[in-house]
């Protein structure tokens, strides 16, 4: 019997999709919820980040750092990750450009949608009530974010050659927490493999205030400082405030009462200000998270962090959630999240 396709060939297929709503803008694009449509009433929600057309159209020599900073972006996240298949990871689904419309709109990347919140979104709400989120909820919560970002540092292409994708922006804008308890890390938008050459390489990209000291000195980095990143966000989950960054390893312990000392153990080992004192594997961090919630044989999983969700969000259900313009405008101009939520 004769095969259906030879190795090599090529199928062309037109696809519709419906947009839904905006969720965020910014000047150099927008991002929609939409609808992916199918065969035989094949649906799927997607977000889809759309770049105006007269900044993909414009030549690398005549664009502002600021505009190839997010054209550069835009391309290097759908390639570097299309192929990062990981629960803990929003997918990359397709990168595109737009037909027959005269908007001024031109390139695209459809990714996955997630329906929920950025963990700013919680630590701010917790914040503001004046609480802090509790310790075994804001372990799984980093437990999770360690693994998504095992995953790629550990990533092989097709030639089995290890990647060693460093994220480089670790933050809680780019951690997303679905209705359904899922953390999902995004935006890989400034990732880079190792041996990369990235262009433009001059000026340091990220959020300082989650950076490792290596790279806010526009050094060379390796996973490690994403360790120091999750670090960061550890500490900022569990204090509602960043560490002093003159005192490093921050002392924990006089600012909350309640926690292990293991965890305080993980906090000074993520926030060495020497990478070779950090974790020397990104698998460990893991394990020593997954201990912590997980030593008397049980501990929180995705159903807990649901449920915990939905007592700090009571307004949010699986039809309706309150947007914050503020918010979308910040998480569209810092080209996070990759897959963009209605936020609470």
């Amino acid at each position: 019997m004769s095969e259906l396709f030879s190795p090599g060939d090529k199928i062309t297929q037109n696809f519709d999709m419906t947009i839904v709503e905006k969720i965020a803008e910014g000047g150099m694009g927008e991002v929609y919820e939409a609808i992916l449509h199918g065969a035989s009433g094949f649906e799927k929600r997607i977000a889809l980040k759309v770049v105006r057309a007269d900044f993909a159209s414009k030549d690398i020599h005549d664009t502002s750092a600021r505009e190839l900073d997010f054209l550069t972006r835009l391309v290097n996240e759908a390639k570097l990750v299309s192929n990062l298949i990981h629960t803990h990871i929003v997918q990359i689904y397709l990168l595109g450009t737009l037909q027959g419309f005269s908007s001024g709109f031109n390139g695209f990347v459809a990714m996955e949608y997630v329906h929920g919140v950025s963990l700013r979104n919680l630590i701010d709400k917790h914040l503001f009530n004046g609480k802090k989120i509790p310790v075994d909820i804001a372990v799984y919560i980093a437990s999770r974010i360690a693994r998504a970002l095992e995953y790629a540092h550990k990533f092989k292409d097709r030639s089995g050659r290890t990647l060693g994708i460093v994220h480089r922006d670790v933050s809680p804008t780019n951690v997303l927490i679905s209705l359904d308890g899922v953390v999902k890390l995004s935006d890989f938008g400034i990732a880079k493999a190792v041996n990369q050459d990235f262009f433009p390489g001059e000026y340091i990209v990220g959020k300082r205030r989650y950076m490792a000291p290596e790279q806010a000195a526009a050094g060379e980095v390796d996973f490690r400082a994403d360790i120091f990143s999750l670090g960061i966000l550890l500490y900022e989950m569990l204090c509602n405030s960043l560490p002093d960054r003159s005192i490093l390893p921050p002392p924990i312990s006089n600012l909350r009462d309640d926690l292990p000392n293991s965890v305080e153990f993980i906090i000074e080992k993520t926030l060495q200000l020497n990478p070779a004192m950090r974790y020397s594997d990104t698998s460990d961090l893991a394990v020593d998270l997954e201990k912590v919630i997980y030593e008397k044989g049980y501990g929180p999983t995705f159903v807990t962090l649901s449920e915990y969700l939905r007592q700090a969000f009571p307004a949010m259900d699986e039809t309706q959630m309150i947007n914050s313009n503020e918010e979308k405008t910040i998480l569209f101009n810092s080209l996070t999240p990759n897959s963009f939520s209605k936020n609470v």
